[in-house]
Order: C-alpha cells, then structure tokens, then sequence
C-alpha cells in the first residue's frame, strides 16, 4: 500500500510548485490508483486499496491532497467484513 501526499487540489495541474501526476507516475507499478478527494468517501476508497493489495497481491496507491490531509472525519473506518472470499484452495475428491 503506497499512500503519497499532493499539492491542494485547486492548484493541481496547472503545473503548481510540487505539483506532480503521481497516478502517471505510479501506473507501471500499481494496479489500483486512485486521488482521494474531499468529497471522496473515504473509508471505500482505503477499503478498497486494501482489497485491491490483499486479493491481487500488488501495489494499490492512493494519493492524498494537502487539504484531504487535515480535513477531519467523523467517518468510521470500513470493515473487510462481506469484502473478501476465502481463498483456501483444496484439490477436488
């Protein structure tokens, strides 16, 4: 699990100071990707990323804005509860 900071988002892309593309830059390395913005539902997303690095066993990334970073949050943390099977595998009879 690979979680990056960024610059605010309203001054993402325009080329701002530090203002990187970090799903471009982690595409060849990570299977899931994803910004993590302040209208984002936070607990899926991390869900998520978990589920993605747990079940396909690669990298999954989220990136975090400076404004998401201090933003508090009410939000309970999600449960992998009903998220994944079991993956014990037994030869057939």
């Amino acid at each position: 699990m690979a979680l990056t900071g960024q610059v605010q988002t309203h001054v993402m892309g325009p080329g701002a100071f530090q203002d990187i593309d970090l799903r471009s830059a982690f595409q060849a390395v990570a299977r899931f990707s994803q910004p993590v913005l302040g209208s984002s539902n936070y607990a899926e997303l991390a869900a998520l990323a978990c589920k993605n690095a747990i079940v396909k066993q690669d990298v999954a990334h989220l990136i975090l804005p400076d404004g998401v970073q201090t933003k508090p949050s009410d939000q309970p943390a999600a449960q992998p509860a009903g998220r994944l099977t079991h993956a014990a595998i037994s030869p057939d009879p």
